[in-house]
């Protein structure tokens, strides 16, 4: 294997990825290398020889829908009287931003997660297993008590509460028709991340809520950067507040 073929294999990839998908590429491909010089397959690795090995990674752009797009998406989706799926899928991702938690979370949510006493969501966080709660906030109440009530007494604690897994077509079919930037499932989590930063709810409170065991880290380096399109009218109030 000659440096000049793996110069050519990164450079037919280079185009369709984003600088930190390029490095892992690269990253392989030194490791494959090394790998084989350790077990004395080659002598030396052709990959010392590749002139781009690294792409300083770039600044991700996120964008979370305002209130007002939320909303409208929401609607949208739900008044597409075509398709058998509207209104479970309104209610799918109405839920992602009301409750602020991801679609796996939200896809394995059942009746018996719901505690009404002490007014909470039970979840596992998929990608450490981790029990968290989420609070049934004054605007999530009214959407949970409407997909409570529409099953009978008597219905299985285990029976899912949301009826789709993944409503990501309908986002992104909702954001074309709308004009939308094409929002993901997670941006509608995020938009209520956003909602309670601004509220000024402690971050590490935010960050128990979404299951993070970091403290608030996350949301300080990650999130508070990317407030979109609201972010104009949020620096002025706080500039307001500047004696």
């Amino acid at each position: 294997m000659k440096p000049s073929q793996l110069s050519e294999w990164l450079g037919q990839h280079e185009r369709r990825l984003k600088n930190t998908s390029y490095n892992r590429y690269a990253g392989f491909l030194k490791q494959v290398f090394e790998i084989a010089v350790t077990d004395r397959m080659i002598a030396h690795s052709p990959f010392d020889a590749v002139k781009t090995k690294w792409k300083k990674p770039q600044k991700p752009v996120r964008q979370i829908p305002t209130d007002e797009q939320f909303q409208a998406i929401v609607k949208d989706i739900r008044s597409q009287k075509f398709s058998a799926d509207a209104e479970i899928s309104a209610d799918f991702i109405e839920f992602l931003g009301l409750a602020g938690v991801g679609q796996a979370e939200a896809a394995s949510l059942t009746f018996a997660d719901i505690d009404w006493e002490k007014n909470r969501i039970q979840f596992r966080r998929r990608k450490t297993q981790q029990l968290f709660y989420v609070p049934i906030y004054n605007h999530l109440k009214p959407l949970m008590q409407r997909l409570c009530g529409q099953f009978p007494q008597g219905t299985p604690t285990a029976e899912p509460v949301l009826k789709v897994r993944d409503a990501k077509k309908a986002v992104a079919a909702s954001c074309k028709r709308l004009g939308y930037y094409i929002f993901s499932q997670r941006n509608m989590r995020q938009a209520l991340i956003r909602c309670l930063w601004q509220s000024q709810v402690d971050h590490k409170l935010i960050s128990k809520w979404q299951g993070h065991q970091d403290g608030g880290k996350l949301i300080l380096d990650t999130y508070t950067e990317v407030f979109s399109s609201s972010d104009a009218e949020y620096e002025k109030a706080q500039l307001a507040k500047i004696v």
